[in-house]
């Protein structure tokens, strides 16, 4: 396997605390060394977090944030920032915007990285591939250990150049280590064809992200950064990222 260096990828919520602290976290982590980031548009019943990041949707939601706003938020920085931005929704948010006018949204932004962790295989119809492609956007499958494998070969027989793999069943948050089903997991994907894996849920530690070192190609770190701006404040995550990308 691969012994390449695991690009970072930093977990957002947008507008929590609110959206200019959010603007400034974007290009705080970018000057830290991260390689991607994560931003994701808060909902009232995001399924697939954990406590932390449920409870940071929920305050950016009290705080009447609007997708209107993330979108101007994104207008005004995305196409600045060198490094790309992965922006994650669930499935109601995208349905209610409207599939094509979202995803004009999104091209206008220069966000060409779509995750909807919620967005089943079968609705196509819904969110249909070649919309996507026609606005250049890559749309981020996410895949569960859990899945049957008739699922999971239905979805990568549509050659994603992206696959977002979690590390466990469940919800995000930090844990102490990868277990041995999510190593055995990303070599599956691996050897099914030649994607760029993302790795996610769980990791908080660049010592667990160094172990992924030939399973997967980017490492994503949500709760934990999470947990260290509510407890430290922004210098505490952006010294997270400096730890791990000068090592």
């Amino acid at each position: 396997m691969s012994e390449k260096r695991i690009q970072f990828m930093a977990h957002l919520v947008a507008g929590y605390p609110d959206l200019l602290t959010t603007e400034i976290m974007m290009k705080g982590i970018e000057n830290a060394g991260a390689d991607s980031i994560e931003l994701q548009i808060p909902f009232s019943d995001p399924l697939a977090d954990g406590p932390l990041i449920s409870s940071a949707n929920h305050q950016a939601l009290r705080n009447a944030i609007t997708l209107k706003e993330i979108f101007r938020l994104l207008d005004r920085i995305a196409p600045s920032l060198p490094i790309p931005v992965f922006l994650m929704t669930y499935s109601n948010i995208v349905f209610q915007c409207g599939s094509s006018r979202f995803c004009s949204y999104c091209k206008k932004a220069g966000i060409k990285h779509l995750i909807v962790p919620d967005l089943p295989f079968d609705s196509k119809h819904a969110l249909p591939l070649d919309l996507l492609q026609s606005f250049h956007i890559d749309l981020v499958p996410v895949l569960s250990p859990s899945m049957s494998r008739q699922r999971l070969d239905a979805i990568l027989s549509s050659h994603p150049r992206y696959v977002y793999t979690t590390l466990k069943t469940g919800i995000t948050g930090p844990e102490e280590e990868i277990q041995n089903q999510g190593f055995r997991f990303l070599k599956e994907i691996r050897e099914k064809g030649d994607f760029r894996i993302i790795a996610g849920f769980g990791l908080q530690s660049p010592s667990q992200i160094h172990f992924l070192k030939g399973y997967a190609d980017i490492a994503v770190v949500g709760s934990h950064l999470l947990r260290l701006y509510n407890e430290s404040g922004s210098d505490a995550v952006f010294d997270f990222i400096r730890t791990y990308a000068d090592v």
